[in-house]
């Protein structure tokens, strides 16, 4: 009984840090090939520090339209924007282009790429989110 004990707090203690370290490498992960997809896909508009550009193009950084509208995030990134947004206060009104090539992972990787890079800290964004995101868009 004692040996079964132990084997089976032995076994808890290996696997709760093994957790720990794959969503770590995870995170990781999407923030690495999130930030390439970034680059290439939004910092043009939004900036190399997520800080947008003028009244033209919002900030992503500390931006409070992302954190009261995450579920809308991946709509935005695969169909695009048009019409006013207001972010920190600010009304912004250009067409954002779709990514209509981006997979799912992709959508996923930048997410969170773009909810965790410079002040933000909104933590891993599932492909299981992005599926939820874009089985809720609405069409116009």
């Amino acid at each position: 009984m004692f040996v079964l004990l132990s084997a089976t707090v032995l076994i808890i203690a290996i696997s709760i840090p093994s957790c720990q370290d794959q969503k770590e490498i995870k995170f990781r992960k999407y923030m690495s090939i999130g930030k390439q997809i970034y680059i290439q896909r939004c910092q043009h508009c939004h900036g190399e520090k997520g800080q947008g550009l003028g009244k033209l193009y919002p900030p992503l950084d500390s931006s409070d339209y992302l954190v009261e509208n995450r579920d809308l995030l991946a709509c935005i990134i695969r169909n695009g924007q048009v019409g006013k947004i207001e972010v920190n206060g600010v009304v912004y009104n250009q067409v954002m282009p779709a990514n209509p090539d981006l997979l799912e992972d992709d959508i996923a990787q930048i997410s969170t790429y773009i909810l965790n890079a410079w002040s933000n800290e909104a933590g891993l964004f599932e492909k299981e989110e992005v599926l939820e995101s874009l089985g809720n868009c609405q069409s116009d």
